[in-house]
């Protein structure tokens, strides 16, 4: 079994590495074609305040959303959280359509606050909905949907009401890659190395939060503060990346998904994600930029028509984590705090209160007609007495 998961782990591991050197092929193809015989200073200075920060931009977006997707799914113990799913994007879309709306003149520094606010303001309305349901992954995802469509239509009814100022921000909805310099990419830079530190402080915590929540608490761990942590180093990722290139669907969900099918186990997704990530919207991005402009093919959107198939294709292919249910994941059978022993007393006493129960017993164990003294009946009451 070890062996099998071995070679399963690198092939993934392989089948990563070509993809990361096809997008390096394309991208050194770039800058080759600018840099090539003739260059002239515009070409330089395109390739060194354009062209690498994009590059870069792309590897940093990505490992930050992978992380942000894997940070979430840890904490809500949900495969299908992301930024998308909890609307995390729609809400910072809203923050920054309302900013650049009523208050335009406000720096960078506003833009990534505002975004930062919204982001965390649906994330929390999503939870609050939920909560009362124990976070169950399915009301948590309908929840993220509804506030998702709520936040989307009054970000639409405010571009159509100042389409003059805003008719930027639905370009922006798609998740546009360029860059005109390098402050995008120390941003995210900046927010990516202080959630990695968080994350490797989280890395044992939400390991415990696998046994269930009455088992981390005997174990010492705080899981409320466990879980409000681990969502606010997601939601500050997805924001900051939202404010720099815009809405990237797609790679908070594939990254950890693809992070699993290549053998990771509970911390070592947080690990695996991010460079999953990276290498993935790397490639999109390449492939973007060799078949048309941003303005007919947003990365955003390459994103999802890259990886939605490959995605798919696995989940059947193969019986992986998001294929079954979360709870039936190695290392999961303890969820929600309740052992699989005391899950099997509740759905035994939910049975017996059921209208099958006693038709059922009936056919199984016949009572005895005369109560004699060598009925087993008979002597249980008797011990009972």
């Amino acid at each position: 079994m070890h062996d099998v998961r071995r070679r399963a782990a690198v092939a993934a591991c392989l089948l990563w590495a070509a993809l990361a050197a096809v997008a390096a092929a394309l991208s050194l193809d770039d800058v080759f074609a600018r840099l090539g015989a003739g260059a002239t200073d515009a070409d330089q200075a395109l390739v060194a305040y354009s062209l690498a920060p994009r590059i870069v931009v792309a590897l940093l977006a990505g490992a930050a959303l992978g992380l942000a997707g894997a940070l979430m799914q840890a904490a809500l113990d949900n495969p299908l959280a992301e930024p998308s799913t909890l609307g995390v994007f729609a809400g910072a879309q809203l923050a920054l359509g309302l900013l650049a709306a009523f208050a335009p003149a406000v720096g960078a520094l506003g833009r990534e606050a505002a975004a930062v606010a919204g982001g965390g303001g649906a994330a929390a309305l999503v939870l609050a909905l939920g909560w009362r349901r124990k976070l169950d992954p399915a009301t948590v995802v309908l929840c993220g949907m509804v506030v998702a469509m709520v936040a989307s239509s009054l970000t639409a009814a405010l571009i159509l009401s100042r389409g003059e100022y805003l008719f930027a921000l639905l370009i922006w909805g798609g998740g546009a890659l360029t860059q005109e310099g390098w402050r995008g990419s120390g941003a995210i830079a900046a927010a990516l190395a202080v959630a990695g530190v968080g994350a490797l402080l989280l890395a044992r915590p939400l390991a415990a939060l696998v046994v269930g929540e009455t088992s981390a608490r005997g174990l010492g761990v705080s899981t409320p503060a466990i879980r409000i942590s681990a969502l606010a180093l997601g939601v500050l990722l997805a924001t900051t990346v939202a404010a720099e290139v815009g809405l990237i669907a797609f790679v908070g969900l594939a990254a950890p998904t693809f992070a699993r099918l290549a053998g990771a186990r509970s911390s070592q997704t947080l690990l695996v994600a991010p460079a999953i990530g990276a290498v993935l919207l790397w490639l999109a991005d390449s492939l973007v930029r060799h078949v048309g402009s941003d303005e007919m093919i947003p990365t955003g959107a390459a994103t999802a028509v890259l990886g939605a198939p490959l995605l798919c294709g696995c989940c059947r292919a193969s019986s992986s984590p998001i294929a079954r249910p979360w709870s039936a994941r190695p290392g999961a059978a303890i969820r929600r705090g309740r052992s699989p022993s005391s899950r099997r007393l509740a759905s035994w006493r939910s049975w017996r209160r059921s209208s099958s129960a006693p038709t059922a017993m009936a056919g199984r164990f016949r009572p005895c007609a005369r109560r004699s003294t060598c009925c087993p009946s008979a002597l249980r009451e008797r011990r009972r007495r």
